[in-house]
């Protein structure tokens, strides 16, 4: 840890925006050791992102909180803008009416304005189930009633008091069966209430919640800890318990929590201690006598707080203590093998998880453990882990990938200080398109869905009539500009011609045109007949001999009394054309050369279709002829 001298340019920030009056809360950073190089400009760049997307992980612990900020590069990938430890004052918890203003002034101070943020945060997992199912092949609108069902069946649940939400993995083969692979959890909703109600009271915007399992998600799913498409396995050991975190491709599939956790490995030291206190009473009773040995054995035990020490001595590498109330001093492996009963039931349960995911995916195997929680620094206990499971151990380091991705920022000393940002920095890497989220569950996620459809739909439709307007515009404005041209031409035209007529000379005109339409048409009338014998005689051949034609020319001449009902005027009346032939010839061809004949008539500009009302065959002159009746109408 550096000294007080030797503050950082955040620690800077906060000495600057922090008040001096004995109410206000003061902050020890854990920052990072020897002089900042982040210079003045990125200095201001972190106090002012100037519209970058900034992610907020608020991990809060037992006794401080982990921050981790987190950001863009110009290729899109996430980088680490900033991080800080903020310890909590003396007599704060995170249920002291207090700490919501705490955690305002820690957040504010560290990254100005959260307003500006996407902020999450954690709760706890000793209450949250998680669990792989395997559900069947279905609709997408069935998936989650076979997931709540599938859910129940194996961990029954009152609705009323848990959230639940899944995550579809992909497509699984059970029994040559194709069924759908699903991770899915329950919250209780008391506790995820309860962190949204500090963060509302704090005047702070709260994006997401998780739990450390997803946290480590996050870090496996966006490379930022390569894992190399393998199956590894976060172990953290707390003070109560320990849980058991399994990742295939990044993916988490199982996750359990067990009762072994370091109370354990210190209660089996304390009873260690005792037993070798009572050892070394029997060894004096022999020595001096009865009275002096019921001394020993009846007088002070070891306390548990006194094994509390020597735990934590070795773990956090202090030198071995002194037994003062026995004399008795105690060596770091003899302390080590005490807690070994304990450590083994922890390895135990870890071989019959990594034998249960092998089950369960056949073919896998975990390849890598990644010890977190205050024993992942102690090697000794990691390196009897790794023998035992025949399992590589390593410390997970958030800060230790790439470079590239720290944003100039220095990365904590020690490997314990490392992991612990871990969560923090998991945290900082969320978003609702790959993490699961708390408070945005399924069916949150299947509104917005609903509503970003809707949305899709009316752009949609406005984007359609937007261009139909547009075409329909250009469309209108090209019929303007030819009808303008056309404007202009005939201008020219009639400028050409010279004299531009009148109004009265059309009248005139259309009179003319009238009067000689009336003499046409009276001309017409008058040498009707001579036209219709004309026709007839260059369109009747030789063979074809007429012995009757009548024509029906009534005068078209208007009458003055309007024509009784159902007659027509005279107008109207139809002008028709009887006639009667012979067809001499063949008999064979008698009949075509008819067919031939009449639509030879149908053709011709003064005969309308040609109607054969009958045709007989007869003998004449000792041969076949075709006696016919024919009507058609003039034009």
């Amino acid at each position: 840890m550096p000294g007080r001298d030797e503050i950082s340019s955040t620690e800077k920030l906060l000495d600057l925006i922090r008040n001096k009056s004995d109410e206000d809360f003061e902050f020890i950073v854990d920052s990072p050791a020897g002089p900042s190089p982040r210079g003045l400009g990125s200095f201001f760049k972190r106090l002012f992102p100037f519209g970058r997307t900034l992610t907020l992980g608020v991990d809060i612990g037992y006794s401080d909180l982990k921050l981790a900020k987190m950001g863009q590069s110009s290729d899109r990938r996430p980088e680490l803008v900033d991080y800080l430890t903020v310890p909590f004052d003396s007599g704060i918890s995170r249920d002291s009416p207090t700490f919501p203003h705490f955690l305002h002034s820690a957040l504010t101070g560290f990254c100005g304005s959260p307003r500006r943020m996407n902020i999450w945060s954690i709760i706890s997992g000793a209450k949250v189930d998680i669990r792989y199912l395997r559900i069947p092949k279905l609709s997408k609108k069935e998936i989650p009633n076979a997931v709540y069902w599938s859910f129940k069946k194996e961990s029954p649940f009152e609705e009323n008091d848990f959230i639940i939400d899944f995550e579809i993995l992909g497509d699984v083969v059970e029994e040559g069966l194709e069924k759908i692979g699903v991770l899915a959890y329950i919250a209780p909703q008391e506790e995820i209430g309860d962190l949204k109600a500090i963060f509302a009271k704090a005047d702070l915007p709260l994006t997401g919640v998780l739990t450390v399992p997803f946290a480590f998600q996050n870090l496996f799913r966006t490379n930022w800890i390569e894992t190399n498409s393998k199956n590894v396995c976060n172990l953290y050991v707390g003070r109560n318990w320990s849980r058991i975190d399994l990742f295939g491709n990044g993916n988490l599939v199982i996750s359990r929590d067990i009762k072994t956790g370091m109370n354990s490995m210190i209660e089996a030291i304390r009873e260690g201690i005792y037993d070798k206190k009572e050892q070394t009473s029997m060894a004096l009773a022999d020595l001096e006598g009865g009275e002096m040995a019921e001394t020993v054995i009846m007088g002070p035990t070891l306390e548990e707080g006194k094994a509390r020490k020597l735990f934590f001595s070795i773990i956090d590498g202090a030198a071995p203590l002194i037994d003062v109330g026995s004399g008795l001093k105690f060596k770091e492996d003899e302390i080590f093998a005490m807690f070994i009963p304990a450590l083994d039931r922890l390895v135990r349960q870890l071989e019959r998880t990594f034998e249960h995911y092998s089950n369960t995916f056949p073919g896998e195997r975990i390849v890598k453990i990644y010890p977190t929680g205050r024993v992942s620094g102690y090697k000794p206990l990691v390196d009897y882990v790794s023998e035992q499971l025949h399992v590589s151990v390593e410390t997970i380091d958030p800060f230790g990938p790439d470079e590239t991705l720290l944003a100039g920022v220095p990365p904590p000393e020690s490997e314990s200080e490392r992991e612990a940002y871990a969560p923090a920095i998991g945290l900082a890497l969320s978003d609702n398109s790959r993490s699961p989220n708390l408070i945005f569950t399924y069916n949150e996620r299947q509104e917005r869905e609903r509503v970003r459809l809707t949305n899709y739909i009316i752009s949609g439709a406005a984007l359609f009539i937007i261009i139909v307007l547009t075409l329909f515009s250009f469309g209108q404005g090209h019929q303007i500009k030819q009808k303008k041209a056309q404007t202009v031409r005939l201008e020219g035209q009639l400028t050409q011609m010279g004299k531009i007529i009148k109004e009265t000379e059309l009248y005139q005109l259309v009179a003319l045109i009238q009067a000689n339409k009336k003499t046409l048409a009276e001309y017409g009338r008058r040498y009707m007949a001579m036209a219709v014998i004309s026709e007839l005689s260059d369109m009747t051949p030789s063979e074809i001999r007429l012995v009757d034609v009548t024509a029906d020319l009534p005068q078209t001449r208007a009458r003055k009394k309007p024509a009784p009902p159902g007659k027509a005027s005279e107008e109207t009346a139809r002008k028709t054309l009887t006639m009667e032939g012979f067809i001499f010839g063949d008999r064979l061809t008698l009949e075509p050369t008819l067919a031939e004949y009449l639509v030879k008539l149908e053709h011709s500009s003064l005969f309308g279709q040609p109607f054969l009302e009958k045709k007989i065959m007869e003998k004449r002159e000792g041969k076949d002829v075709l006696h016919f009746y024919a009507r058609m109408e003039l034009i």
